[in-house]
């Protein structure tokens, strides 16, 4: 090789050397500016005791709204429904069970229990908060872990909730989709705008939902009752590089555990296939 060549060489490599440094501090400066968007994306969660806490003015098309159901919008008006979750709750049923062991049609009195027992809105304030975030442009839904598919005389528990919570005046976005989440363990469905996770993470039902129907929210407000919830859609807003806004709620009532007046309505539910609210069955029966 000769003089000319040589310098000709080495002033190629240099600048190839050059180039490829130039390359890779791009790449370098590119996912820095990623992951720190993804670490610095707004993330707070606020207590609040009433739905008018909520804050709706830093929204737009670009947020997504998700509220838990029971104990969140809408709580039984009954002691035990309000408690059937507790350990007290958890061990009536299970002495129920025990003590008439001949009686196997269980999901038939759940049915009837989901449909004559009263839920109401714990408060009707939380359809013009609603309303609120709609005309900002923000799409609302609800997210709740109830269980999905058949019990009773119901064929789809989800079709059930939609309905009870649309008797409510609450309607999700998305009302034409109904279809299931695969790659789960369980069965979470949304129907209607109600996404139920049938006791999965509902941070990877949401997170499945969102790849299903391509919608990628730059923004998720939560309202939830239980912070380990909240906390699971938090871990997707982290990992997603989405801001997140939770708020946990705590509005719902304390309901005492009333025991003769349970185990009346639950002798009248085996007996006559009908649940009667606490208040009427203190009065047929004469409990306190």
């Amino acid at each position: 090789m000769n003089a000319y060549n040589n310098i000709v060489y080495n002033i190629g490599f240099v600048k190839g050397r050059v180039k490829v440094r130039a390359t890779y501090k791009f790449i370098l400066i590119c996912l820095v500016f990623v992951v720190g968007a993804c670490v610095n994306a707004p993330y707070t969660t606020t207590r609040i005791s009433s739905h008018l806490e909520v804050i709706t003015d830093d929204c737009d098309e670009t947020t997504l709204v998700v509220y838990d159901v029971d104990e969140t919008l809408v709580q039984p008006s009954d002691s035990f429904l309000s408690n059937e979750h507790t350990v007290q709750g958890r061990n009536f049923l299970s002495e129920l069970v025990k003590k008439y062991p001949k009686k196997t049609d269980w999901g038939r009195f759940r049915a009837i229990l989901l449909r004559d027992a009263s839920m109401p809105m714990i408060e009707v304030g939380v359809l013009n908060v609603i309303k609120k975030f709609r005309e900002k442009g923000a799409k609302v839904i609800a997210l709740t872990s109830m269980n999905t598919g058949k019990i009773g005389f119901y064929q789809r528990l989800e079709a059930w909730r939609y309905e009870q919570l649309k008797s409510l005046g609450f309607e999700g976005d998305f009302p034409w989709e109904h279809f299931p989440l695969r790659g789960f363990k369980r069965n979470p469905v949304f129907y209607r705008g109600v996404l139920a996770a049938d006791l999965e993470n509902k941070g990877e039902v949401l997170a499945a939902f969102l790849k299903k129907v391509q919608l990628h929210p730059r923004k998720i407000i939560a309202i939830d009752d239980d912070i380990k919830a909240l906390n699971q859609v938090g871990d997707l807003c982290k990992r997603q590089g989405m801001s997140f806004q939770g708020y946990l709620y705590s509005g719902a009532k304390q309901v005492l555990w009333k025991q003769k007046v349970i185990d009346a309505q639950a002798e009248h539910l085996i007996n006559n296939g009908v649940w009667i609210d606490d208040q009427k069955i203190q009065g047929l029966f004469k409990t306190n």
